[in-house]
């Protein structure tokens, strides 16, 4: 069994992402308004305690998540580089020869400190790139899309309105040609 397979309430590794891609996070600032490192493990950490049960996760836990359930590229050293800047937003854990992390309450008022209210988030897809705008589209921004989505497509076709119909009680506004 490797070091991460043993989580520290005794599930494995697999266990773990199951949890973590099948939790409803709506309650929790969104995961993809982070771009450091620091935030994303943060962000990890809070629902792994508040959502999960799970007070403390290892630097190679919390890349795996990150990377097979957000699907965002970082490694353990990233992390635990990340989190020794960290201060008193988490809390370290020695526990032989596995160090664990786990969020203190500084840390979930710097990632709330960190989110404008009533931001909009703006993507433009480049037109030579539609199957990576497609794969984007429905794998990050409409997983996480809170409140009103508006699209400015001139070209708006069936394809759009197909990756848009899983969407049934969100607000969906077009700027078209059509």
């Amino acid at each position: 069994m490797s070091k991460m397979a043993s989580i520290n309430n005794g599930s494995t590794a697999d266990e773990l992402l199951r949890r973590f891609a099948s939790a409803d996070t709506s309650d929790f600032p969104d995961f993809y308004d982070y771009e450091k490192p620091l935030e994303r493990v943060l962000w990890v950490l809070l629902v792994s305690k508040e959502k999960l049960g799970i007070k403390r996760l290892t630097a190679d836990q919390i890349a795996l998540i990150i990377r097979d359930v957000q699907e965002i590229s970082i490694d353990a050293r990233s992390i635990t580089n990340s989190l020794n800047r960290a201060n008193e937003k988490i809390h370290t854990y020695r526990d032989g020869q596995e160090t664990y992390f786990e969020i203190m309450k500084p840390g979930k008022e710097h990632l709330l400190s960190q989110l404008k209210e009533g931001s909009v988030n703006v993507f433009y897809f480049e037109p030579d790139k539609r199957y990576t705008s497609k794969r984007i589209l429905s794998k990050t921004i409409l997983h996480s899309l809170h409140g009103e989505l508006r699209i400015v497509d001139p070209y708006c076709g069936q394809r759009c309105l197909d990756v848009l119909s899983d969407l049934k009680i969100r607000e969906i506004k077009f700027l078209t040609s059509a």
